[in-house]
């Protein structure tokens, strides 16, 4: 198996695109956190299960206020943040194609509580749902905290969402949503990361 040294440029782009997002759910001594993708100026993408109550997105130590625009793929639990004004940069996105089985893939942490700021990991396998919907597994190191991180392979491009862990054979396997399923969001506000037509 082919071994990567990521970039530190593409790990640098990645992390610039990527959030922690808080939960209240009972007092501000109960919530969860979890990861989120930054696709435009004032729009984050997250796991749904990452905004039940009061939410704040926290990036490079600011706290914004979020609210939640409904999930746009309930199957996934996928939920769109949007912050009250345009607080980030234009994210210099590269969306890159489908997973494929022994692809070697990475995402970052950025989480205080994390020394160590890059993982990484290859495609195991994929399977079907039982909403019907393709997941992937990697054999990565995937802890609470990081459902909602990107997932890209070793040029930079956008592959995928960690979507969470599943126990298989006593080993913990990080869960891929593959980045088919976010697209239709990120093309509606990212016209500029839209394909071309192609021509009649």
């Amino acid at each position: 198996m082919k071994r990567y040294v990521i970039d530190p440029k593409l790990f640098q782009e990645a992390q610039q695109n990527a959030v922690i997002t808080m939960s209240t759910l009972i007092s501000k001594n109960n919530t969860i956190e979890g990861a989120g993708i930054i696709i435009s100026e004032n729009k984050v993408l997250v796991p749904l299960h990452c905004t039940t109550g009061k939410t704040v997105v926290v990036k490079d130590g600011r706290t914004y206020p979020a609210r939640n625009e409904g999930s746009f793929l309930g199957e996934a639990e996928i939920a769109v943040l949007t912050i009250n004004n345009s607080a980030f940069h234009k994210p210099n996105l590269k969306i890159g194609p489908n997973l494929e089985q022994g692809e070697f893939v990475f995402w970052t942490a950025p989480f205080n509580k994390f020394k160590k700021p890059v993982f990484s990991g290859y495609i195991t396998t994929s399977s079907i749902g039982d909403d019907d919907m393709v997941y992937y597994y990697v054999d990565g190191i995937v802890i609470p905290g990081m459902s909602g991180a990107g997932v890209y392979n070793y040029r930079g491009e956008l592959v995928g969402m960690l979507k969470g862990i599943q126990t298989y054979n006593e080993a913990k396997m990080g869960i891929i949503l593959p980045v088919t399923y976010l697209l239709p969001f990120i093309y509606s506000y990212r016209e500029d990361l839209r394909p071309p037509k192609a021509e009649a």
